[in-house]
């Protein structure tokens, strides 16, 4: 009986935590868009994982101006087509407004898909620019790929450069890139 009542009471905390976030988020308070809106999206901090109601809080937040987190996550919903139908042009959209806010995963990623040139056209010089601003802004994976495009055995037509090549993979070690750490081991 005790562990009945102990459940029925840890699901009324739950959902009297998620209702408060909720109406904080729709009284303004952009960060509790983004939580909610993220939860939902991971099925975490007490939240069922529903996609519908990920969309309409990230959106929320997104829109607002001042949420990375929530652009990026969002770009996530239409790249994967998880309640909405894939749509990777909105989905770069959403994560060039998260890069734009200084989510450096989010300009790595767009740099990831400018190199790639899958779902937009291939452009180098403006992978090597979202690298670049990602690496600037602290992510592993940015100066990661920075380093491979100085170190010439690329396609993207960058000068090969050691020094800056070396650089950009102990940076991307320092932040914690196993793979430059490999690299700088094989240097």
């Amino acid at each position: 009986m005790r562990i009945v009542a102990s459940i029925i009471f840890c699901v009324g905390v739950l959902l009297a935590s998620e209702i408060k976030e909720i109406q904080s988020c729709n009284a303004g308070n952009i960060t509790d868009c983004e939580f909610v809106g993220i939860s939902y999206f991971e099925g975490s901090n007490g939240f069922a994982r529903d996609n519908g109601k990920a969309h309409l809080y990230l959106e929320k937040a997104c829109m607002s101006g001042k949420s990375a987190y929530g652009c990026s996550f969002l770009g996530m919903l239409y790249q994967d087509g998880r309640g909405v139908e894939v749509d990777m042009q909105t989905a770069i959209l959403f994560y060039e407004k998260a890069c734009a806010l200084k989510e450096s995963w989010a300009c790595a990623y767009i740099g990831y898909l400018y190199y790639e040139g899958k779902d937009l056209k291939q452009d180098f010089q403006k992978s090597f620019e979202y690298s670049d601003l990602s690496c600037s802004l602290g992510y592993a994976d940015g100066c990661l790929m920075m380093g491979h495009f100085f170190y010439g055995t690329d396609k993207s037509g960058i000068p090969a450069d050691a020094k800056k090549a070396k650089d950009y993979f102990i940076r991307a070690c320092d932040l914690g890139s196993e793979m430059a750490c490999q690299r700088l081991n094989i240097w």
